[in-house]
């Protein structure tokens, strides 16, 4: 009996391995394939802009990469005029930064003692079934929740701004076009989307603010501030341009329209790269489940054993800990940032 629960463990060991190096070497190279093709895409938009000389432009991406407006100041030159931009302290997106791009109202404190109150939680949960030596796994599981449901709320924002972001700047080239001012522009534009649109609530807030006094120059550079969005400096940049040192406005969203369409035909295109290797971790697991309930069925003994025994039942905890490790390590790795 023992024998049979030996080789059933090792047989647990040696799949739980295989899950684990298949589903790495899966995300591996979609990973690859997806950063060769960002590198294309990149090179691409290089080209393009070297062949056209007309911008002499030089602006200082205020945003970064952490699209933050709590900025200090800079200068930005544009020919022989020069004029303050406010430039992110840190490029890095941080807590506080993501936390407002989510739009939840608590602070970063708050947001910390949520993930140690899970971990808590899932410690006195997880104890009662877990060996003692794979009990600190459990104070992961508070922030992999809390940071989990704030990427989400943060995509989730970031999906409603952009689906009507190409469309919106079109509908501003055109209007621009038939004489109207920049601000009227934008508004007419946002009043043709649906009245749920993030965008429209934006741009409404943005021209409200004029109405009750405020400068156009600050409230044109509120505009999205709350929202994680590579673009919306871009088209603030061009409004503050426009205003300050002239030039033709229409020409500049217009480029800003397809530049927006090339990202999200490309952030399609990436995405569905990955979506077979992500499918495959749920095929791969799936199929290790109907080993496990085939052997128990035919041989009941061989997994029952297993799991009374005290050193198999810590096998089987590492083999549950290989996959969990294996499964969050692939979702990271395809995770694609456009």
């Amino acid at each position: 009996m023992e024998i049979v629960a030996i080789i059933t463990l090792c047989t647990i060991m040696v799949i739980s391995c295989a899950v684990l190096v298949i589903l790495l070497l899966n995300t591996s190279g979609s990973s690859k394939r997806a950063f060769n093709a960002q590198v294309q895409q990149l090179a691409t938009s290089n080209r393009a802009s070297q062949e056209n000389p007309n911008s002499q432009t030089k602006i200082s991406n205020s945003r970064g990469a952490g699209n933050s407006r709590d900025a200090r100041h800079t200068t930005i030159k544009v020919g022989d005029v020069k004029f303050e931009e406010r430039v992110s302290a840190k490029s890095r997106v941080v807590l506080a930064k993501k936390i407002r791009f989510a739009r939840w109202k608590m602070a970063p404190s708050v947001f910390r003692l949520f993930e140690l109150g899970l971990s808590i939680i899932a410690f006195l949960i997880l104890s009662l079934f877990l060996s003692p030596i794979f009990l600190p796994i459990s104070f992961v599981v508070g922030p992999l929740i809390m940071r989990s449901l704030l990427k989400k709320s943060v995509e989730t924002r970031f999906l409603a701004f952009d689906k009507d972001y190409a469309p919106f700047l079109l509908s501003v080239v055109g209007l621009l076009k038939t004489g109207m001012t920049p601000l009227v522009a934008i508004g007419a534009a946002a009043e043709g989307l649906e009245p749920e649109s993030l965008l429209r609530l934006e741009v409404e807030v943005m021209i409200e603010r004029t109405r009750y006094g405020v400068a156009e120059e600050a409230s044109i550079g509120s505009f999205g501030e709350d929202i994680n969005h590579p673009e919306i400096e871009l088209f603030v940049q061009a409004l503050l341009l426009s205003r300050s040192v002239g030039g033709v406005l229409s020409d500049t969203l217009e480029r800003l329209a397809r530049q927006t369409r090339r990202r999200q035909h490309f952030r399609a295109s990436a995405m569905s790269q990955v979506s077979l290797q992500r499918a495959s971790i749920v095929v791969i697991v799936l199929i290790l489940i109907c080993i496990e309930v085939f052997l128990y069925f035919t041989f009941p003994e061989a997994v029952v054993g297993s799991l009374k025994h005290p050193k198999g039942y810590v096998i089987w905890q590492f083999a549950l800990l290989c996959i969990f490790v294996g499964i969050y390590w692939s979702r990271r790795v395809t995770d694609i940032r456009l």
